[in-house]
């Protein structure tokens, strides 16, 4: 159909089959109004807009210089392929006489379909992400200027690909613990860079020994040449493009290859009536405890019995065999790797058949002194009537309440055998070569005990002492050999404790200070332990100030002539004591400044603190914690 279009300058043009049309008598610069009509059947109007790149009806367009064109084809663009993502970088192509003002990238996976083109920012770089590591892509890129889009650049290609890591350690460290060696085991790393080798490495007690590097298809290596019991510690090193993993690192010890055990030895073998007790040392176990023994017999000639016996245990007793009749008897051990060979065979004649009764007997005083009984209590020995059994020695087995406490060598002699406490009720029972014999019930009398608590202690006190008395406590059948006094300030946690012989029940406590309450209990004890405290005294004591006054004394000739002051004078101290009572006090004595000797005074100068007439220097005294003035001799 023909075409109608007018450029508002010119009148209507009609084109009967146009494909372009050129517009003269134009201005630089000035904008004109096209109108493109199609003249359709009927006159009906149709706006067309297939004219260039603008939209035709009505549109405006600038007209520009005829040599300004689109911009040139970039070249062909760098790419640089990272994780999921491929950076696009490229150089800014020939605008053709109008600047550049945008940039498009477009890319597909190598013969797929292109994505949407992406506006760049940037004038030369733009990154595209999201996508597939491992796959290669085509990248292209183009430039618009005020004229239009230029042409594709010719296509780059790269694979984006994840960043190449270190591998991960060593899975599955073992070792297998050799003779002098060690034999060590491990899996590949489960991530990172493909491995190239590992490096094996063995050090002692911190110290560095040897290292080994082995291929990367390597799962094991033997360390050789190392100390049987010693600590070794071995790590493994994963190499790789991208560097070393961690170590995988463990202890171990080389040791000599375990054997079964050696043989035992000859078994000793004492004979019954009926048995044999067998007892054996255990052999060398060769690098595996032993777990179990076993012991076989048989009658000379005969087949063998035998009976599995704890790895613990060292003796056993073959019952059940016939009087008088000889027998041979050998034993085996075993470990975890399997049973030793069989000891050396032990003969022995079972005892001909014999009887023993036994009967309570005396108190036997030398086991009774011993203790052996339990402190306090007598020793009876048993009475014994043996028939068939020989002269002895015997091997005797001692029972008590079907348990039994002893076994061993016995002469005969009843002051060596079998023996009970007078405290024990109960069976006595007893087994000579094997005989058992008849069964005896006993009645023990009854025990002593630790004393009984003391009554109340008796109180009283000046103003910086305290003077405890208190009576004997029912001592149950045991001597009180000793008394412990203990005391507080009221109120106090913590006790303070005196101990004293048995003999003594009297205490002065000493530096207690004037108008304070004290606590004092009194417990006794005797051979079989200390007793329960007394019920506890308290007392406040006087608020009256005591006082120690001392001045140089007369000549002691009784000291003097003992050589007390090595062959010179010895003077005693005169002493005036106010506000500590009278009785008996505890004293030092100090010279010079130093504590020559503290203990118990009865308050006599003639045995309290002296000097020598040689002396020179400083005295002064303390009485129950009462300091007194201090003289000076010359």
């Amino acid at each position: 159909q023909p075409v109608i279009m007018t450029d508002q300058s010119q009148p209507p043009v009609e084109f009967a089959h146009p494909q372009s049309l050129v517009s003269h008598h134009l201005e630089k610069g000035k904008t004109y109004n096209f109108t493109l009509q199609l003249k359709c059947p009927g006159d009906l109007p149709f706006v067309d807009h297939n004219f260039k790149d603008a939209q035709i009806k009505g549109v405006e367009i600038p007209v520009s210089d005829p040599d300004v064109k689109r911009p040139a084809k970039p070249g062909r663009p760098s790419l640089k392929a990272g994780d999921g993502e491929i950076t696009v970088s490229w150089s800014a192509p020939d605008d053709n006489g109008a600047s550049i003002d945008r940039f498009e990238v477009r890319w597909r996976r190598s013969g797929g379909s292109w994505s949407k083109p992406a506006v760049s920012g940037s004038p030369s770089r733009y990154t595209v992400g999201g996508l597939r590591d491992g796959t290669s892509y085509e990248v292209q890129v183009r430039a618009r200027n005020s004229v239009g889009w230029g042409d594709w650049s010719p296509s780059s290609s790269a694979t984006p690909r994840r960043a190449a890591s270190v591998p991960g350690a060593p899975t599955g460290l073992w070792a297998t613990e050799g003779d002098g060696q060690l034999h060590v085991s491990w899996g590949a790393p489960q991530n990172g860079s493909p491995v190239t080798g590992y490096t094996v490495s063995w050090s002692r007690n911190g110290a560095a020994v040897g290292s080994r590097l082995v291929d990367e298809s390597a799962r094991s290596f033997t360390v050789t040449g190392l100390t049987n019991g010693a600590r070794y510690v071995v790590s493994v090193v994963a190499h790789s493009a991208a560097g070393d993993s961690a170590a995988s690192s463990l202890a171990a010890f080389p040791k000599a290859a375990v054997r079964v055990p050696d043989a035992p030895g000859l078994p000793s073998l004492t004979v019954g009536d009926g048995e044999l007790g067998v007892s054996w040392s255990a052999p060398d176990d060769n690098g595996a405890s032993i777990d179990r023994f076993e012991v076989r017999w048989r009658r000379s000639g005969g087949s063998w019995s035998k009976q599995a016996v704890s790895g613990s245990s060292s003796r056993y007793t073959v019952g059940g065999l016939r009087d008088g009749a000889s027998y041979e008897v050998q034993v085996r051990a075993r470990n975890s790797v399997g049973w030793s060979a069989w000891s050396p065979a032990a003969a022995a004649a079972t005892n001909e058949a014999g009887s023993v009764s036994i009967a309570a007997g005396p108190v036997n005083a030398g086991r009774t002194n011993s203790a052996s009984c339990g402190s306090g209590n007598d020793c009876h020995d048993l009475r014994y009537t043996i028939s068939g059994l020989g002269s002895g020695p015997y091997v005797l087995e001692c029972w008590f309440n079907g348990q039994r406490a002893w076994r061993g060598q016995w002469s005969g002699n009843a002051s060596t055998g079998c023996y009970y406490s007078s405290a024990f009720s109960g069976t006595v029972q007893v087994a000579v070569d094997g005989v058992k014999s008849n069964t005896i019930t006993v009645t023990g009398t009854q025990r002593r005990s630790e004393p009984d608590a003391p009554a109340r202690p008796s109180l009283s006190g000046g103003g910086g002492s305290v003077l405890v008395s208190w009576s004997a406590p029912d001592d149950n059948g045991a001597s009180i050999d000793r008394y412990e006094v203990r005391y507080r300030r009221s109120g106090r946690a913590s006790w303070s404790n005196w101990d004293g012989n048995g003999s003594s029940r009297r205490l002065r406590i000493a530096s207690t200070g004037a108008g304070v309450t004290y606590e004092v209990g009194v417990r006794a004890r005797n051979s079989e332990g200390w007793g329960p405290w007394s019920p506890t005294a308290t007392i406040t004591t006087q608020q009256a100030q005591a006082s120690v006054t001392i001045s140089a004394g007369p000549v002691n000739s009784t000291r003097t002539s003992r050589g007390s002051c090595s062959g010179n004078s010895c003077h005693d101290l005169r002493y005036t004591i106010n506000g500590l009572g009278s009785g008996r006090y505890t004293l030092e004595c100090w010279f010079n400044g130093q504590r020559a000797w503290r203990g118990n005074w009865s308050g006599n100068s003639s045995t309290g603190c002296y000097y020598s007439s040689t002396f020179r220097g400083t005295i002064h005294v303390v009485i129950d914690g009462v300091k007194s003035n201090t003289i000076t001799i010359r």
